[in-house]
């Protein structure tokens, strides 16, 4: 009968030093995102927990009409989610932009990235001048500019190429990760809108 009320003052307790202290165990981000850590994550996957958010953001990277409003479902395709995703998937998609990044800073020097997917265009010169875009199938980019201008540029699935001076990660599933600018080149700044 004792026993029964003291694994409860145990049960309790551990409850509490997981929610309220922080000196929880540490979890596997991917069987309870209940208990997400951010930093902690970040420290263990070896990226940037700056991008993580920036990927969490990602409609501050992309041109909106004023008052233009994008519900969750909206953010999770810009991201090449489906719509009704969860937010275990949301956040495992944000930690894989985020070491895409990591790795991508170390070939060239973009200070910004986006991802691109679907319908998703980054608009260079203007809309309908010089785009780079995901190809549907995962095949690569669709642009037109630089080598083999206007048409499919082969990208493997999981590698990048760079389409003059822009670093392109071909993410395999009809998105892309673009390095959006350079620091100290006003030029390699570029708009992304959604088609």
């Amino acid at each position: 009968m004792f026993g029964i009320p003291a694994a409860m003052i145990v049960v309790w307790y551990l409850y509490i030093l997981a929610t309220e202290v922080g000196n929880a165990p540490k979890i596997d981000a991917k069987i309870d995102m209940d208990f997400f850590n951010l930093p902690e994550i970040a420290r263990q996957e070896g990226f940037d927990a700056d991008d993580f958010t920036k990927c969490q953001n990602i409609i501050e990277d992309y041109t909106t009409p004023k008052g233009a409003f994008y519900a969750q479902e909206t953010i999770h395709q810009l991201l090449g989610l489906p719509g009704n995703a969860t937010e275990e998937q949301y956040n495992a998609r944000c930690i894989f932009y985020a070491k895409t990044v990591k790795q991508m800073r170390k070939i060239s020097l973009h200070i910004r990235h986006v991802f691109v997917c679907g319908e998703s265009v980054l608009n260079i010169a203007g809309p309908g001048d010089y785009f780079i875009k995901p190809d549907p199938k995962g095949r690569g980019a669709l642009q037109n500019m630089g080598r083999g201008s206007g048409g499919l540029m082969k990208i493997g699935k999981k590698k990048s190429a760079v389409i003059e001076s822009w670093h392109v990660y071909n993410v395999g599933d009809g998105c892309l990760i673009i390095g959006l600018s350079k620091a100290g080149a006003f030029r390699m700044s570029a708009s992304v809108s959604k088609q």
